[in-house]
């Protein structure tokens, strides 16, 4: 007499049958599975997911950061909001790479541009991977470019544009990200006949390389230095502080030599160009300096697969070493100057920037 099948054995069956499709499917799709034809789950390894973002790197390049002990003390007891306001840091830490142009030293004697501890924090906690120090600042205190770029690379920051010889400050800093190699070069644009106080030097045979900055005055040699740049790195950033008089046909010849981007350091904000499909910011302003009420923007630069690149800017006002991002009318008005004392653009309500 056949055994009669009851109502737990058929369930039994049923689910057997079930995990064996479900595993099938699986196995199948291999790792996809689509949710109400909008949403994507990719079940994938720490590969897959790198080689989907291969290519792409997001910058942000901000202008002077200058502080001295008032504000450094102001920072280690009251914390880096009340320098930096905490949505702009935000932003800053989203980027894959940001950039400042340091104007202060690191070192045991005193200056007023000096800072006497010997960590920097205060770059570390917003997460600054790059500092330029090809300046004026660093002209008038080289003797103290030997400590601060040792406590830089002491705190895993890159430093560009100063060093113990000039050879060094004239070299293009790599950085390495997603695959793609971008490349810093830091350079003092000096007028004609200007003295070379503060300035790097090689050995010559009969004296010793002194540190200093990276200054030049004749625009050929920089373009050497940046086309030598770009047979290493996938995009280049060239940081300039610069002679206005000649700031324009200097840019130029920059982009001709090689440059994928041009970054002006400079007090005041400048106006915005593109020149053979390459950008130009020519002016950034101090992002951080004991000034009051002085206009800046923050960069954020995206690099494409194809190393083209997409620009927006982020309108700030620094308020004796406050500086926060501008909003409502005030905003508006800013874009809207930017945008007048621009060439060939157009900036959004958002600060995308369109040719």
């Amino acid at each position: 007499m056949r055994k009669k099948l009851t109502k737990e054995h058929y369930i039994g069956v049923i689910s057997i049958i079930s995990i064996i499709l479900i595993i099938f499917i699986l196995h199948i799709i291999k790792g996809n599975l689509t949710i109400d034809n909008s949403e994507q789950i990719q079940i994938s390894t720490e590969e897959n997911i790198q080689t989907n973002n291969k290519g792409t790197v997001s910058l942000m390049l901000l202008g002077n950061f200058v502080i001295n002990d008032n504000v450094l003390t102001t920072y280690n007891t009251q914390g880096l909001s009340t320098i930096i306001e905490p949505k702009l840091q935000t932003l800053i830490k989203k980027a894959d790479i940001a950039m400042v142009n340091q104007g202060f030293t690191v070192s045991s004697s005193w200056n007023a541009h000096n800072i006497s501890g010997e960590t920097l924090n205060i770059l570390k906690e917003p997460e600054i991977n790059v500092a330029c120090m090809s300046n004026n600042y660093y002209r008038s205190f080289s003797d103290n470019i030997s400590s601060t770029c040792e406590a830089l690379r002491n705190n895993g920051i890159k430093c560009v544009g100063g060093a113990d010889s000039l050879s060094e400050a004239s070299a293009c800093t790599i950085y390495t990200y997603n695959n793609k190699t971008v490349g810093f070069v830091s350079v003092t644009k000096l007028s004609d006949n200007t003295d070379t106080t503060g300035c790097a030097t090689d050995s010559n045979g009969h004296t010793n390389p002194t540190p200093g900055v990276y200054g030049e005055s004749d625009t050929g040699s920089i373009c050497i230095a940046i086309k030598n740049a770009k047979k290493k790195c996938n995009f280049l950033v060239v940081n300039v502080s610069w002679d206005s008089n000649t700031m324009k046909e200097d840019a130029h010849k920059f982009v001709e030599a090689g440059a994928d981007i041009v970054v002006g350091a400079t007090e005041t904000v400048m106006g915005i160009e593109y020149y053979k499909d390459t950008p130009i910011i020519y002016g950034t302003g101090n992002f951080i300096n004991n000034f009051s009420l002085l206009e800046t923007i923050a960069v954020k630069v995206k690099i494409n697969k194809n190393n083209t690149c997409s620009l927006s800017v982020v309108p700030c006002i620094n308020d004796m070493s406050n500086v926060k991002r501008l909003t409502g009318k005030k905003r508006k008005a800013f874009l809207q100057k930017l945008n007048d004392m621009s060439t060939g653009i157009k900036i959004s309500e958002k600060g995308g920037i369109s040719k």
